[in-house]
């Protein structure tokens, strides 16, 4: 049984180095942690800085793009508008023009309706139409 007991006692012992060394490590880790607390502090300081920073970047950059649309857009209705006065413009000498061809028509026909009737009432005389 001697040899038992010693088994017993070795293992005992094996046992409780190893506890020893476990809460060793787990001390160290604990200390390390505790070093390490700045650095992750500051790193979450940073990460943060950045968040913000790259926002505002993303911020300004779509307010950049949306004031060249809205210029482009300014530019475009001002272009547009020109053009529309300018056919309006084309439109009011068209019908000026379309009015003096229709009285130069009206009268035309006035003065072939005349000429007809001298020519009717001039053949009506060489022919006596009663």
């Amino acid at each position: 049984m001697a040899t038992a007991e010693e088994s017993n006692d070795e293992e005992d012992s094996e046992l409780k180095n190893l506890e020893e060394e476990i809460d060793q490590i787990r001390s160290s880790k604990k200390e390390l942690f505790e070093k390490a607390r700045p650095i992750n502090d500051e790193l979450e300081r940073l990460r943060l800085r950045e968040h913000k920073l790259v926002d505002r970047r993303y911020r300004l950059a779509t307010a950049k793009h949306e004031r060249e649309k809205y210029q482009q857009t300014v530019q475009r209705l001002i272009e547009l508008e020109s053009q529309l006065k300018q056919a309006q413009s084309e439109n009011v000498r068209l019908q000026q023009s379309l009015d003096q061809a229709a009285k130069h028509s009206k009268s035309l026909l006035l003065k072939i309706a005349e000429l007809n009737d001298k020519v009717a009432a001039a053949s009506c005389g060489q022919l006596d139409c009663r």
